[in-house]
């Protein structure tokens, strides 16, 4: 499993204070969730929650790695908005007003104007 999912399973036990609650909501089998923090807590050598038959919480080891959890996954989302941004296009409405002579509009102005900047329905243009 990737670390992002393991991240998303891991702040959703430490939301729901319960694993067998955490798979519910991500619709996974509970031995897969314990499974899954069995192998975080594996690889970083320590325990995250302190577990008991009734309580599921963290740790000081498992405050520090959420605390990186959701600063990891707070930078994800801050780069894929950042992305979306750049390949949204500006929406550009509006009138845009010239006052000019009408010889130097006609002949200067309306030329330099690219026909799909004036073929935009929500954009208007007018020459006075």
């Amino acid at each position: 499993m990737d670390r992002f999912r393991e991240l998303t399973v891991f702040l959703r036990v430490v939301d729901t204070g319960s694993f067998s609650r955490a798979a519910r909501d991500l619709a996974l089998n509970p031995s897969t969730v314990s499974k899954l923090i069995g192998r975080i807590e594996e690889r970083l050598g320590t325990r995250l929650f302190a577990r008991s038959s009734r309580v599921v919480r963290l740790t000081a080891d498992g405050e520090v790695f959420r605390a990186g959890a959701l600063r990891a996954l707070e930078a994800l989302e801050q780069a894929e908005v950042e992305i979306t941004s750049l390949r949204t296009p500006i929406a550009v409405k509006g009138t845009l007003r010239i006052h000019s002579l009408p010889a130097f509009a006609r002949y200067q102005l309306a030329p330099g104007c690219p026909h799909s900047l004036l073929a935009i329905p929500i954009f208007t243009s007018s020459f006075s």
